[in-house]
Order: structure tokens, then sequence, then C-alpha cells
């Protein structure tokens, strides 16, 4: 799956690594754990989320090729 999408994996790892290294630039030693636990759950949501929407064009899609073959 990941094949088919290369450019938006990179995209996504970039944003997240770009927004890791922000958090992490402007933040006390001490509150680096916490910014780091912080954007890990930020991130585990979306790509929760990006998962539930790949899995509902994915079945949109199988929906459309079963329909070509009842034709």
């Amino acid at each position: 799956m990941w094949v088919l999408f290369p450019a938006l994996t990179r995209e996504f790892v970039s944003q997240v690594t770009l927004g890791l290294s922000e958090d992490v630039d402007d933040a006390r030693p001490e509150d680096v754990d916490l910014l780091i636990l912080r954007n890990v759950r930020r991130t585990a949501g979306r790509s929760t989320h990006l998962m539930g929407e790949l899995k509902g064009l994915k079945a949109k899609v199988y929906g459309l090729e079963n329909d070509l073959r009842h034709l």
C-alpha cells in the first residue's frame, strides 16, 4: 500500500519531523519528553484518521470494480 503513495508518506514524515523539531527546539530539556509524547499522540490520531479514510476509499474502489464486473 505504501508503494502506491510514496510522495504522501514522505510528505507526512517530513511534516511530523518538522513539527517535532520545532517543538523540541523551543523547550527546556525536562519538557522534551512530554513534547515528544504529545506529538506521538497527535500524529497517531492523524494516522488513525488517514488509515480510516484510505480504508473507505479502498472499499469504494472495490465496490466500483464489482459494479463494472457485473455490467
